[in-house]
């Protein structure tokens, strides 16, 4: 899920996951397994996501939260090390 909340973050901030729960509800079947991300919370210090996958026949197979933690730029030293 890390595409989503890096997406949507401010040119040069980073994130780290918090806390990252899945539930699962029936087995994944392939040929394909499709995934759709929607933001619960878009926080200026946290963001929360919600991934629900489904198979290719539309069962829900598993619905992940995710809370992200947002990680402002560190300014550089004089000598152009990150502090």
């Amino acid at each position: 899920m890390p595409s989503a909340p890096v997406a949507n973050l401010p040119p040069g901030y980073l994130t780290t996951t918090l806390e990252s729960k899945t539930n699962f509800f029936v087995a994944g079947a392939g040929p394909l397994i499709s995934g759709v991300s929607k933001p619960l919370h878009l926080g200026r210090s946290t963001n929360v996501w919600q991934t629900t996958l489904k198979n290719a026949d539309g069962r829900v197979v598993a619905v992940v939260t995710q809370t992200q933690m947002v990680l402002a730029p560190r300014p550089a030293a004089p000598d152009g090390k990150v502090k």
